[in-house]
């Protein structure tokens, strides 16, 4: 979300000042986004309570900026001398808590019920957000302003093949953990291969997450597909690109989701995509994708089986992916997220 944020601001308003307050891993390639784009580097987590409490507060008393925006659910627990935004992405640790780990359910709990209280303007990434924030917090859905996620534009242009890539796969992307469907994507794509006899393999691309972790290789043995489930751990953009574009299908069947993101790119890279059918999906893949139940590795085997055998399906799905996809735009969301110094939407 930064990234997107900040390139396409640079190019909106390329007399703005933006200081970004980066973590461990830093953002030096967005640092060169502009003449006006500085890093402020610090040792903290992206959720890190003892950092937003203590140092944060100074950091922004020391930049003075007109405005503060939250990117990721936290603003201090302190007053600010400036303007705040936050981002809240879903409201899971209220509505589906039992898909967040305990620990980080109550941290990102407080964080927003703070957030919510302190902002002087509130945005999330979908409808169905708004009203899920809306219900689990209580406030009304007038306080929250949608502002969806983009697709950066690298998505969809030709990406040179990853090696080491067999000719015909299945393809997972997102962390490995419930919240994300993994069990039934493994569930489903064992039903799959046993019904059709199929030997194309699926890939799994992800870190294991913040939610209930699990073990992936574990769920594949137990499903008698050890040899044709291949996890691969992260993977870089440019590799997570070719991989959208040369995959057979893509499984994304959260349990919860606030937006999607990976749906969306494997939309921009024409890649035909089963989805589930709940929360915001929908919402951002339209028509453009397979959508199956929350939790039900039959359909997912059933829309498995109508990609591998109906090529018309197939190609329809890779032809409306696209531009469904660039529906979503960072320039827009920037235009949205722009806030100004009196807190209202630009």
């Amino acid at each position: 979300m930064v990234e997107g944020l900040v390139r396409a601001l640079t190019r909106l308003r390329p007399d703005l000042e933006i200081v970004l307050v980066t973590g461990r891993h830093g953002a030096q390639d967005l640092a060169a986004a502009g003449p006006l784009v500085r890093e402020a580097r610090e040792a903290a987590g992206t959720v890190d309570p003892s950092f937003e409490a203590e140092r944060l507060p100074d950091l922004v008393r020391e930049v003075r900026p007109d405005v503060y925006h939250a990117t990721c659910f936290v603003l201090p627990d302190l007053p600010l001398p400036c303007r705040t935004v936050v981002t809240l992405h879903d409201a899971c640790v209220r509505r589906r808590p039992e898909l967040v780990r305990p620990g980080l359910r109550e941290l990102l709990d407080r964080a927003t019920e703070v957030s919510l209280a302190r902002a002087d303007a509130v945005a999330t990434v979908s409808e169905f957000s708004r009203r899920e924030i809306a219900a689990g917090y209580g406030v009304p859905p007038g306080r929250i302003e949608v502002v969806p996620n983009g697709v950066d534009d690298a998505f969809f242009e030709a990406s040179p093949p990853a090696p080491g890539v067999p000719e015909r796969f299945w393809f997972f992307a997102g962390a490995l953990e419930e919240r994300k469907g993994l069990p039934e994507a493994i569930a489903g794509y064992a039903i799959h291969a046993r019904r059709t006899r199929s030997a194309w393999p699926l890939l799994l691309a992800g870190s294991r997450g913040g939610g209930a972790r699990i073990d992936p290789a574990a769920l594949a043995r137990e499903a008698d597909v050890a040899g044709l489930v291949r996890p691969l751990g992260p993977v870089d953009e440019p590799t997570l690109r070719s991989l959208y574009r040369a995959a057979s299908g893509v499984l994304y069947l959260s349990r919860y989701e606030g937006f999607g993101l990976p749906a969306l790119e494997a939309l921009a890279s024409g890649a035909p995509t089963i989805a589930t059918d709940g929360s915001a999906l929908p919402e951002v893949v339209g028509s453009a994708a397979l959508l199956v139940p929350e939790r039900d590795p039959e359909s997912v085997a059933a829309a498995l089986d109508r990609l591998q055998g109906d090529c018309a399906l197939t190609e329809r799905l890779r032809l409306e992916g696209p531009p469904r996809a660039r529906r979503f735009d960072w320039r827009a969301a920037a235009r949205r997220c722009s806030c100004t110094t009196t807190g209202a939407w630009s």
